[in-house]
């Protein structure tokens, strides 16, 4: 049971960043559902790696993917979605899901569910059940 208003603030606040975590997860999850259902597929390779200038305190380092489209066509783009960049080495070959309309809007990997995405999942059922738990 919920001893205080400062409880109830702090677990208000935690719903609502569960919230927050779990909506910008579905929103990717819509994405990459919509480039299975409509996208191509090409093999591509990691041509080389890009660090995030804007990013200082934790320096990730950002895949440039270089693949051919179903119509001939070379695309090198850098692969930004900082929700889902495991470690990528240079040369390493890669699976391309990408929108025919606009290639460089691509994900790399061929899964339907990314690892970000299920980390949202586990990370909100768990505020969940700590907040069941606090009000009961």
């Amino acid at each position: 049971m919920l001893g205080s208003t400062i409880e109830a603030s702090f677990l208000v606040f935690f719903l609502a960043i569960a919230a927050i975590a779990f909506c910008l997860a579905i929103a990717h999850y819509r994405k990459r559902q919509e480039l299975h259902r409509t996208g191509e597929r090409a093999e591509g390779t990691v041509v080389r790696l890009e660090a995030d200038e804007r990013d200082w305190e934790t320096p990730v380092s950002h895949p440039v993917v270089r693949f051919r489209t179903a119509r001939g066509e070379w695309i090198e783009a850098r692969y930004d979605n900082n929700m889902d960049v495991p470690t990528y080495t240079a040369g390493q070959v890669v699976t391309v899901l990408y929108d025919p309309n606009d290639p460089t809007y691509f994900v790399l990997g061929a899964a339907a569910v990314s690892a970000w995405e299920w980390g949202i999942l586990a990370l909100t059922i768990g505020v969940l059940a700590y907040g069941i738990y606090a009000y009961y």
